[in-house]
């Protein structure tokens, strides 16, 4: 644009002064002829030498308009050629242009196809971790519940054997309590002085899986209280039957 702006002010200039030079040219053909005149030459002589001067003069005059039109007829034919130039600038420029548009859509499409990508990925790994952990979560939760399970059968299994030596040393102690009080009938065989128990208030020998359960468990307990010291101590005596723990 600033080329064309440029051109079209240099083809003012040009037919300004184009204007100007006939215009000069015209006033000194006046005025050769208004001198002329007045000069009123008599000798043929003087008139033919001024006419071969005023002739060569409009030969000279009329070489340079004819120039100046020449030049002012390439005006045009400068102007189309300075458009063709410019319009293969401004076709360079637009395919420059249409080249880094290109360039940078071709750049935003792969930036958005590797985010796509690494979101995906982070989707799959999000997926895979928590499947994992799920299951692993799963697995434990059996596990907790089969421990749970076991435990609760152990604690149930013990609290029989604990109902059961209960019992059993009640009728120990229901034995003694009547021994002591004469209770049972004192009788002599071979010189020797005996009780007399009935079998009904014997309470038999202990239940021989029961005691092997129960040291079971007792060195479980031991076993434990070795590997997880607490610095407590348990004694039972009178003031502390139920053999609390002391510090």
């Amino acid at each position: 644009r600033a080329a064309q702006e440029a051109a079209r002010q240099n083809e003012e200039r040009l037919k300004k002064d184009i204007a100007e030079l006939r215009r000069r040219a015209e006033a000194a053909q006046e005025t050769l002829v208004v001198r002329t005149q007045e000069l009123g030459m008599t000798s043929q002589d003087q008139v033919q030498r001024y006419e071969k001067e005023l002739a060569v003069l409009k030969d000279h005059n009329n070489k340079l308009l004819n120039d100046l039109d020449a030049a002012l007829r390439s005006v045009p034919e400068k102007l189309r050629i300075d458009s063709d130039k410019i319009r293969e600038v401004e076709a360079s420029v637009a395919a420059a242009q249409a080249a880094k548009d290109a360039e940078l859509q071709e750049a935003l499409r792969r930036t958005a196809a590797d985010k796509d990508r690494a979101l995906e990925l982070q989707r799959q790994q999000y997926e895979f971790w928590l499947e994992k952990k799920t299951s692993e979560l799963k697995r434990f939760m059996a596990e907790l519940e089969t421990y749970k399970a076991e435990k609760t059968r152990q604690m149930v299994e013990l609290e029989g054997h604990a109902f059961y030596l209960l019992d059993y040393c009640n009728a120990l102690a229901t034995v003694l309590a009547n021994f002591e009080k004469g209770l049972y009938p004192v009788y002599e065989k071979s010189g020797v002085k005996a009780v007399q128990i009935p079998e009904k208030a014997k309470p038999g020998p202990l239940n021989a899986e029961t005691l092997r359960d129960i040291a079971k468990y007792k060195k479980r307990a031991e076993d434990f209280a070795r590997l997880h010291p607490t610095g407590l101590s348990v004694t039972y005596t009178e003031d502390n039957p139920a053999g609390r723990a002391a510090a």
